[in-house]
């Protein structure tokens, strides 16, 4: 896939694509750590193209480290946290 969501399957997928998918990931979204990092790097990314939900998973919260986090980014998650997303259509990772 190109950056803008088109392959060479499908050359006009990028502007206007409408995802019939979405994803909930399970990660210790909040405990900080490598997996951790890797986990927030990757669904900032998704969230761009994708409805994303994150779920709390594998250890248990860090306050010290979500006290640490950008404003913005420990909002982006928390709103992820709370994301519904309709069973039919997600893909759990």
């Amino acid at each position: 896939f190109d950056r803008d969501g088109s392959s060479a399957e499908n050359p006009t997928a990028g502007a206007g694509w409408d995802p019939k998918l979405s994803v909930r990931w399970f990660a210790p979204f909040f405990s900080g750590g490598g997996y951790c990092s890797e986990a927030i790097s990757y669904i900032s990314e998704l969230t761009k193209v994708i409805p994303v939900q994150i779920v709390q998973h594998g250890d248990s919260p860090n306050q010290h480290f979500l006290k640490g986090l950008p404003s913005e980014l420990l909002s982006a998650l928390m709103k992820a946290s709370t994301t519904k997303l309709p069973p039919e259509s997600t893909v759990d990772i």
